[in-house]
């Protein structure tokens, strides 16, 4: 299609005194054309043989081989330049997060509980920045794409769970069963990653952000080109907003109440963590860092309270019962104190000064 790019394959090893790494990678660089042909050859290779798009460069598997045994990868911090667009905004923050779940994916095959989260919340960034900059990405990749990410975030999420309820019952007669069910998930995780559909997403995931349809749909043309600040401070006062609204008094929300404002403030604690940099005078900076550690003791107490709602019902599904009841087993205290925990550190939450002020 008239479209000309470079194609070079590397095979070797990376070694570092007595550590060693095998490289075998294909870089695909565009040289005259449409960026398109990249991922229509990309997903032509990947009928011949599976492939998985690479976010390390060959210095960094280098430098690693140089440090202790990586267990995980949290997510990296991001930096947009001051005049960024929504446009170039989007595009950076969704490479991050899509780096983060593969610099962690590959890790989950030695059942590694740490992994198996941080790739779970660089799904969960993405979810919600896609979430964030919905305005801007309206075209029919849209639905799809969420959809995908909802099926493999299910899988991965079922494992984290039971991770959960594995840590919390090790002292337990039933951990044994529980272990099991774990084992099977990771099982079921292994499946997934390996399978066609889940390379699929990847290659879309790094598809669509760079030459989606959403870049030329006309009714969001000029605010593609709009300042990311701009967007960055209107939708942290609304992610902010729908929390104050929402959280009311704690202890007359059931779980799913209290469930929908901690995905609230998750939500809201990626989106700060996106923008962070369009905001960082030294007033600012002192700003955020009070106002993230008050959402982070927020939301960990609505994570234990989640923690208890959602291991219950795995717990029930099983069949088990622990001594005291799953309370006692997942939140090391009574509903009503951690309720009382939450609603506090949601107060503290309020109170801190917004630092995109």
């Amino acid at each position: 299609d008239r479209s000309e790019f470079e194609l070079v394959l590397d095979r070797g090893m990376i070694t570092s005194d007595d550590r060693q790494t095998p490289v075998c990678e294909v870089e695909l660089e565009l040289k005259r054309g449409d960026p398109a042909a990249l991922f229509d050859f990309a997903e032509k290779m990947d009928v011949v043989t599976p492939i998985r798009i690479g976010v390390l460069s060959k210095s960094e598997r280098g430098r690693r081989l140089r440090k202790s045994a990586i267990v995980s990868q949290k997510a990296e911090t991001l930096r947009l330049e001051r005049d960024a667009t929504l446009a170039q905004a989007f595009q950076k923050i969704s490479g991050s997060c899509i780096r983060q779940f593969r610099l962690n994916e590959s890790l989950i095959s030695w059942n590694n509980p740490s992994a198996l989260h941080q790739a779970r919340v660089g799904l969960r960034r993405l979810r919600s920045a896609i979430s964030i900059f919905r305005p801007i990405l309206a075209d029919e990749k849209l639905a799809p794409i969420q959809e995908e990410l909802r099926w493999l975030s299910g899988v991965l999420g079922r494992a984290r769970n039971l991770d959960v309820l594995v840590l919390r019952a090790e002292d337990y007669m039933f951990v044994e069963p529980l272990r099991t069910a774990a084992k099977a998930a990771y099982a079921d995780v292994a499946i997934a990653l390996a399978s066609q559909r889940a390379r699929t997403l990847l290659l879309d995931l790094a598809r669509w952000p760079a030459v989606g349809d959403w870049l030329s749909n006309p009714e969001t043309r000029v605010a593609l080109s709009d300042p990311a600040r701009d967007f960055a401070i209107a939708q942290l006062e609304r992610c902010r907003r729908r929390i104050k609204k929402s959280a009311g008094d704690l202890a007359r929300l059931d779980d799913t109440g209290r469930h929908r404002i901690r995905k609230d403030a998750k939500r809201l604690r990626y989106c700060a963590g996106f923008f962070q940099s369009l905001f960082d005078e030294n007033r600012q900076a002192r700003r955020y860092k009070r106002f993230i550690g008050a959402l982070d003791r927020l939301l960990a107490e609505l994570g234990t309270l989640n923690d208890i709602s959602t291991g219950t019902l795995l717990l029930a599904e099983m069949g088990l019962e622990p001594p005291g009841g799953p309370d006692v087993l997942i939140g090391d205290k009574p509903r009503d104190e951690l309720i009382d925990r939450a609603t506090n550190a949601r107060e503290e939450f309020l109170d801190a000064k917004k630092f995109w002020h």
